[in-house]
């Protein structure tokens, strides 16, 4: 399982399963896009855009 971290100004956010449950992407603007996806039907829905974050991580959780 990978966990994407989104760093912002004095905190993050973590997304845990990506690529499963979630889905990531930079649009114009240098905004970065969160998805919801349904892992059913994989359709995905915008869950949070990032204006201003500093950095993110994606971490493999090899469940230890």
């Amino acid at each position: 399982m990978k966990t994407l971290t989104v760093y912002v100004e004095g905190s993050f956010i973590k997304f845990p399963n990506l690529f499963e449950d979630y889905t990531m992407s930079t649009e114009e603007g240098g905004i970065l896009v969160i998805r919801e996806r349904d892992r059913i039907t994989g359709e995905e829905k915008k869950s949070v855009a990032f204006k201003e974050w500093i950095y993110y991580t994606i971490e493999e959780d090899n469940g230890n």
